[in-house]
């Protein structure tokens, strides 16, 4: 298991007011553009932030910046970052400025990218996204709205006695992400093998996570929730490869689990 830096702020897509602005300085014999795209998204929305052509879009980097308008703002997101499939759940948080150069892809050879997609519970959010290109096409990063049905995150519940593992086939990540979502006093484990397996129990304030071997702990941590709802908390994880391993809840009466639905094709195995 890889435990992932704790996401203090986010990332959030949007489209309807587009603003771009540019600037030009010479660098190498190339120049260098910076634009500036700014949107407002509501309740109900969801949008993917893409670069259609990674290739031709020469990007060498973008900064964005989502802030909630309103008190009852909720997001969730799943986004590129570092090289990484990030996601958050139930998000309230301004994102403050957040800089990449990483794409989402279905493949290493895709030239379509995906920085995020963003759909809006609650509320609405204002997102500013400043990039830097070599390139002198009219737009090099656009919104697409998605359709009424499409959400970034989707969502399997899994009762005591049941279980769940997640198979990816696509993708140039190499970590599967997976969201574990339960209240209080729920402990999952997750099995890897014969002889290993791991264990994360929901506190009050932090997810009690112990590896095993042949029964004997190897690691011990204490993880910083992500995310809340209620008395629901959030915390992604990343697994390794494109196996996750078998998840069933050993305590309270169910645990959730969130997994991106764009470019890494996650499939859920109940049983």
């Amino acid at each position: 298991m890889k435990e992932k830096k704790r996401l203090r702020r986010l990332v959030m897509v949007m489209l309807t007011a587009v603003m771009l602005l540019a600037s030009a300085v010479t660098v190498f014999g190339a120049t260098t553009r910076t634009k500036r795209i700014t949107a407002k998204l509501n309740a109900g929305s969801c949008y993917h932030l893409v670069n259609t052509n990674t290739n031709v879009n020469k990007i060498t980097q973008y900064t964005y910046r989502i802030v909630p308008q309103t008190k009852n703002t909720r997001y969730d997101i799943v986004f590129s970052y570092d090289g990484a499939a990030l996601a958050t759940a139930d998000c309230r948080e301004d994102s403050g400025n957040v800089k990449s150069s990483t794409y989402l892809k279905t493949s290493q050879s895709s030239k379509s990218g995906l920085v995020a997609c963003i759909y809006v519970k609650s509320g609405s959010i204002k997102m500013n996204v400043n990039y830097k290109t070599t390139s002198s096409a009219a737009k090099q990063l656009t919104f697409q709205k998605q359709s009424a049905s499409h959400k970034p995150l989707k969502t399997v519940n899994i009762t005591k006695g049941k279980t769940v593992y997640f198979n990816r086939t696509r993708g140039n990540v190499s970590y599967t992400p997976v969201i574990f979502a339960a209240r209080k006093g729920t402990v999952v484990k997750r099995t890897l093998n014969k002889t290993s397996y791991e264990t994360y129990n929901f506190r009050a304030n932090d997810l009690a996570f112990k590896s095993l071997t042949n029964k004997k702990v190897t690691k011990s941590q204490r993880l910083d929730y992500d995310s809340a709802n209620g008395k629901t908390k959030y915390t992604l994880m990343l697994l390794p490869g494109t196996y996750s391993g078998v998840m069933t809840p050993t305590k309270g009466s169910y645990a959730s689990f969130l997994y991106p639905t764009d470019c890494l094709s996650i499939k859920a195995v109940v049983k």
